[in-house]
């Protein structure tokens, strides 16, 4: 019995856990690090976090949001809105992803990017990514339900906002 016990209780507290590092040179002087872990108590639902650090490479510095962008909270959420995307992740190998344009109902957008301009709470990371050849914005709302909300939307229709020279070199600013 005392075996049976041991092994019953090995079950309810087993726990998978996944992690992930990604190391993004967006530049020569400019690298992304993200870091991404998942839990998942057997008896209970998914952990998720999620952590994105950008260093300027010349300096040595970390870098925050407003180092890269100038915007107030509620043209970054009304730009947003018109031309971003959320990413829906799907459970099947030919289809792992789909990219869904912004509801404006979307309840998460409003909140979770303000926390990135008022840096109020810990709900949103960012970081950048390079997709077919077009660098985008990428956030990850830890606040939007029992998983992370993934959204994005192309840089360059934050274009007049970006202060980060490296940025404004590539878009000829």
């Amino acid at each position: 019995i005392e075996d049976y016990l041991k092994a019953e209780e090995s079950e309810i507290m087993s726990v998978d856990e996944a992690e992930e590092f990604e190391i993004t040179y967006l530049s020569e002087d400019l690298l992304n690090l993200t870091y991404s872990y998942q839990q998942l108590p057997y008896h209970g639902r998914h952990q998720f976090f999620f952590t994105s650090i950008l260093y300027d490479l010349r300096t040595g510095e970390k870098l925050d949001f407003d180092d890269f962008i100038g915007i107030e909270k509620d043209t970054l959420t009304s730009i947003f809105r018109k031309n971003g995307y959320r990413i829906d992740w799907q459970n099947t190998p030919d289809e792992p992803f789909r990219i869904v344009p912004i509801d404006e109902y979307d309840a998460n957008v409003e909140g979770n990017i303000g926390h990135l301009i008022d840096k109020e709470g810990i709900c949103t990371e960012f970081y950048f990514a390079e997709k077919a050849n077009e660098l985008h914005l990428m956030f990850k709302f830890e606040c939007a339900g029992p998983s992370l909300g993934d959204y994005g939307i192309e840089l360059s229709y934050l274009k007049s906002f970006i202060k980060y020279s490296e940025f404004k070199n590539r878009f000829e600013l």
